[in-house]
């Protein structure tokens, strides 16, 4: 732009012309008067002109000064194309009028763009013409879709344009709204023309996503896998979903039934068998009118450990629930177990497996990975305050898990008002100690977050599974639940029973601090061996104790123990780091600091000192941005002692933001359009686009108004004529 010429332009209203054409007439009578009184008019002459300059500058300041400038473009008229590149338009579901195929929306943009038409318009209008792409994958990274970025960006980097075409499916998920970019190209009186590409209603096609797995198991044991389906297709589909892993050759399915337009969200059970990182690929068989076949298939990555499990299990009289726990974890290889049972004659149980009293010590009492509390509480021949305490500051600060099963003695009830009350998940009726008695055997009906749940899976698939809970011998007594916590979770309620609050939650879990707590209403889990001996019993038992003790086993070394949250960060996410540390002589450290090296993906890395917390546990914690996507590699270590290093590594999965084969969204570019004064053109309406731009005005010369009458220059120089007359007053005042 060149600037033609300036021109002060004013915006009185009448009242203020009025007002200052009187101050005038005033002013210049009263001056006329006093230099006409006056012994030295010319000095007097000099004052009065001072004075009839501020009162000039003032009346001006009143009727709103403006610096008017029009400014003349120097440069060609532009035409700018734009044209979207983000994934989202690898969707096919365009067809082709060539061969009546269905092709990709980037495909339809690569043809249009090679049209001679563009050439032939900016040639006819004597315009630029300016062609690029936005939201482009960068370095091979899916970028996100942004339709609001390079329209303003456009228009302050360009002047003179003439119009502006956008090629776009109209899907964003970035950026501000791009409705925000086209007031801006109004304000500018620049038309938008936007070219819809793809289909508004979604062709056929199943989509798999949201894949979530753990990032470790233990060896031998099952995990879970969750993941969703979407169908766009207007027919139920029946569809076996195959989970195999490459190097072992692995292989799970999963029959899924997919209602119409409909989504499913369902998980499957995968045994960990390999201990180094297994890659496992999930695959949904194609269906024979779908036009899209990249999103079918999708894959995860999990790391197989050898862990054993250290387990604690306390009770007052040795009733059949804790027999049964007691049998079936001792049979498990990799179960490790101690039991404290105080008798009513406050003589602790002895035998194998068996201790004398309860270790009090937090150097023994850390060990434990999951510890079962039944029917004991706090009273001189069972728990002590401090040892309840205890408790809660293990599961709390050392990621260790605990189970809650009450008896009908109610002995729970003590526990209450003591720290180790405050986790458990439930709301309990302190008027029935002794719990609910019924005569017929009730069942528990699992909840749809129970149905999904790896605690509560007993069968291959979620029908046999219903069906199993379904089939379980019942129970006849129940601890007197009136709701569950907020926070907590709820995987089964009593089978018909209900209070104000709905539902009696029976089997509820929850997070305390760094660990995890359940909560099983009665004692007769034992009789699900009837018939089938510990074929549920022990699978429910032992899903639970590794369960329970998963944070604990995420990293572990000789003497740091290091777990975080959330297990897999997304880019742009804050991971918060836990860590307990202990001394040489296995003591919780007190006096040292665990030092966290924290590599990126791409061999970035960054030193994170974590900070003692304030209890006996030795713990630390910190935390740190993850902004790039792939396996961080994380290695700590106390103080300068190489030898206490801990390596582990994390996976952050991709965001993948743009969604192939979602509907387009051409409303959107329809508003933009309107807005502007411009219009929204389908692909085949492109040949009627030279007249439009034939009908566009050439753009007009840029006028800007700056406010002389808010400028600091201005009031600067009256105040400064203000001061000239107060001073040479002062001065003649001498003469």
């Amino acid at each position: 732009m060149s600037r033609e010429f300036q021109e002060i332009y004013f915006n009185p209203s009448n009242a203020d012309i009025v007002i200052g054409i009187v101050c005038w007439v005033l002013l210049i009578v009263f001056s006329y008067l006093t230099i006409k009184k006056s012994k030295n008019r010319l000095k007097v002459s000099l004052l009065e002109a001072i004075r009839f300059l501020c009162v000039t500058c003032v009346i001006l300041l009143l009727w709103e000064p403006y610096l008017k400038s029009i400014e003349i473009p120097e440069t060609s008229p532009k035409i700018a194309v734009l044209w979207d590149a983000s994934q989202s338009m690898k969707t096919v579901d365009v067809p082709s009028s060539a061969d009546g195929s269905v092709i990709a929306r980037e495909q339809l943009v690569s043809q249009l763009l090679a049209s001679e038409l563009w050439s032939e318009i900016a040639t006819n209008e004597d315009a630029d013409l300016l062609v690029s792409a936005f939201s482009e994958p960068v370095d091979g990274i899916e970028n996100t879709s942004d339709l609001f970025t390079p329209l303003v960006d456009l228009v302050n980097d360009n002047d003179n344009l003439l119009a502006v075409v956008m090629l776009s499916d109209g899907d964003w998920n970035a950026g501000s709204p791009p409705i925000y970019a086209a007031q801006k190209l109004r304000t500018q009186q620049v038309p938008l023309f936007t070219i819809p590409i793809g289909s508004a209603t979604p062709l056929p096609d199943l989509i798999l996503s949201d894949i979530a797995a753990p990032s470790f198991g233990i060896l031998g044991e099952p995990i879970q896998i969750s993941f969703k389906v979407t169908s766009t297709i207007d027919r139920e589909i029946v569809r076996m979903v195959n989970f195999t892993c490459s190097e072992s050759g692995q292989r799970v399915t999963k029959q899924l039934t997919i209602p119409p337009r409909g989504e499913v969200q369902e998980s499957v059970i995968w045994k960990v068998e390999r201990e180094s990182e297994s890659k496992v690929n999930v695959l949904i068989p194609p269906v024979s009118d779908e036009v899209n076949l990249e999103n079918n298939t999708g894959s995860f990555i999990v790391r197989g450990k050898e862990e054993e499990l250290r387990v604690l299990v306390i009770d007052s009289t040795p009733r059949w629930e804790y027999r049964f726990i007691r049998n079936a974890l001792s049979r498990d290889q990799r179960v490790s177990i101690d039991c404290l049972l105080y008798h009513p004659s406050a003589i602790p149980g002895g035998g194998t497996d068996y201790l004398a009293t309860f270790p009090s010590d937090p150097t023994q009492l850390q060990q434990y990975d999951v510890v079962f509390v039944g029917d004991v509480g706090i009273s001189e021949d069972q728990l002590s305050a401090t040892e309840a305490e205890l408790l809660a500051g293990l599961v709390k600060n050392q990621a260790t898990g605990i189970v809650f099963i009450p008896g009908q003695r109610g002995h729970q009830q003590s526990l209450l008002g003591s720290p180790l009350g405050e986790l458990i998940p439930v709301v309990l009726d302190e008027s029935a100690p002794e719990g609910v008695t019924s005569v017929a055997p009730v069942s528990l009906s699992l909840t749809k977050l129970g149905q999904s749940s790896l605690l509560t899976t007993l069968g291959d698939s979620a029908a046999e599974n219903i069906k199993i809970w379904q089939s379980l011998p019942g129970f006849y007594w129940h601890s007197a639940v009136l709701k569950a916590k907020a926070g907590s979770q709820i995987l089964a309620t009593h089978g018909h029973s209900r209070n104000r609050f709905g539902r009696l939650p029976l089997l509820v879990t929850s997070q305390a601090g760094n660990g995890k707590v359940l909560y099983l209403a009665h004692d007769s889990a034992w009789r699900w061996r009837r018939g089938v001996e510990d074929l549920y019993h022990y699978r429910f038992w032992g899903q639970v104790a590794r369960w329970m003790s998963y944070q604990r086993k995420m990293a572990v070394g000789d003497r740091i123990r290091l777990y975080y949250t959330p297990e897999q960060p997304e880019p742009g996410q804050t991971i918060y780091f836990s860590a307990n540390a202990t001394a040489d002589d296995g003591s919780p450290l007190a006096d040292d600091q665990i030092s966290l090296m924290l590599i990126s993906p791409t061999n970035k890395s960054q030193l994170i000192d974590l900070s003692k917390s304030d209890d006996i546990w030795g713990g630390f914690t910190g935390s740190a941005l993850i902004d790039t996507s792939g396996v961080w590699r994380i290695e700590a270590q106390i103080g300068t002692d190489v030898e206490s290093r801990l390596s582990t590594t994390l996976i952050s999965p991709a965001i993948n933001k743009e969604k192939i084969s979602q509907e387009a969204r051409p409303e959107v570019l329809a508003e933009m359009a309107k807005l502007t004064d411009g219009a929204m053109l389908r692909p085949e309406q492109l040949g009627s686009f030279p007249s439009l731009i034939d009908a566009l005005d050439a753009p007009e010369p840029r006028i800007t108004l700056r406010p002389l009458w808010g400028d600091g220059i201005y009031l600067f120089a009256i105040l400064s004529l203000l001061t000239s007359f107060w001073v040479i007053r002062k001065l003649y005042g001498y003469f």
